[in-house]
């Protein structure tokens, strides 16, 4: 991802990150990664419905669930909203999506053994929901 980042990094305008869920994961182990680069690091890090990474907590959500099991424990927490559940095709294209994520959600390990506030930007928020 730094990779792809790069040309954005070399501005010198200021910039926020934003994480949701699995993406709040990325975007702290992407901002690690830009504090030990020679980019910018952002002026803030958003992260909504993500635990924080030294507090991992068991999900029943699991990755090798059936698809009628994932759908329900979905439903059970308000991650899929009825419209979609009324669309077969649109759960084709989304369940691999989550479940992939959900795999990678399962195998993160935060290496990190520092304390973070030192580490990140001026801001970073946790709301966890």
């Amino acid at each position: 991802m730094m990779n792809e980042l790069q040309e954005v990094l070399k501005e010198d305008d200021d910039y926020h990150l934003f994480g949701h869920s699995l993406g709040g994961i990325v975007a702290y182990e992407l901002t690690l990664q830009i504090q030990q680069s020679p980019y910018k690091t952002p002026q803030s890090v958003f992260i909504s419905s993500s635990h924080a990474p030294n507090k991992r907590e068991e999900t029943s959500l699991k990755s090798h669930l059936s698809d009628s099991e994932l759908i329900t424990t979905l439903k059970q927490i308000g991650g899929l909203k009825q419209e979609a559940l009324n669309h077969p095709e649109l759960l084709e294209l989304v369940l691999p999506i989550i479940r992939a994520d959900l795999t990678l959600n399962e195998h993160y390990q935060n290496q990190k053994k520092h304390h973070y506030p030192a580490l990140l930007p001026r801001f970073m928020a946790w709301m966890i929901l």
